[in-house]
């Protein structure tokens, strides 16, 4: 997310956020601390200066978008990607976003989804997807790509690269 402050980054071209299944509220909080480098006693204690701060430094530049917006298909995101022409886009659970036909093989719409992804990424700038590890993933440090929820379609095909974040 603090990415927006990167020199260059500027409304005209925002960082569009995806939110599919963290609270917005939640994805805000972490963004402030990871825009001023602060623990939550010290938003706590004074949330209007970090409001005010956060305006300033990151405005316009990125947009957090949720469900409740009724955002979680792949036509309706189109549309908003013409309009706000992001320079990044961050999907927070990739998976969870629909419009593909075959809806009823999961694999096959996995497959799609992520192949739509990257040619996003040709058209408008990085993207990201987070995505989940299956359950044998539980209570690992280190995580394999077999685990990747659906990593037998073409979700790590269509990756440039996979971070993987154990316990």
């Amino acid at each position: 997310i603090c990415f927006a402050q990167q020199p260059g980054a500027s409304s005209d071209r925002p960082i569009i956020y995806i939110r599919n299944e963290e609270s917005g509220a939640g994805v805000m909080f972490r963004s402030f601390q990871s825009t001023f480098g602060i623990t939550t006693e010290e938003i706590s204690k004074n949330p209007a200066k970090w409001d005010a701060e956060y305006a300033k430094v990151i405005g316009d530049k990125l947009l957090i978008l949720d469900d409740e917006a009724h955002i979680n298909t792949v036509q309706h995101l189109k549309r908003l990607f013409r309009e706000f022409n992001p320079s990044c886009i961050i999907f927070d659970q990739l998976d969870n976003v629909h419009g593909f036909s075959n809806e009823d093989k999961e694999h096959m719409r996995i497959g799609q989804l992520y192949r739509w992804a990257r040619d996003l990424a040709k058209e408008y700038g990085p993207v990201i997807a987070m995505t989940q590890v299956d359950g044998s993933g539980e209570g690992q440090e280190w995580l394999t790509m077999a685990q990747l929820r659906e990593s037998k379609t073409d979700k790590p095909a269509a990756a440039d690269a996979i971070i993987t974040i154990g316990r």
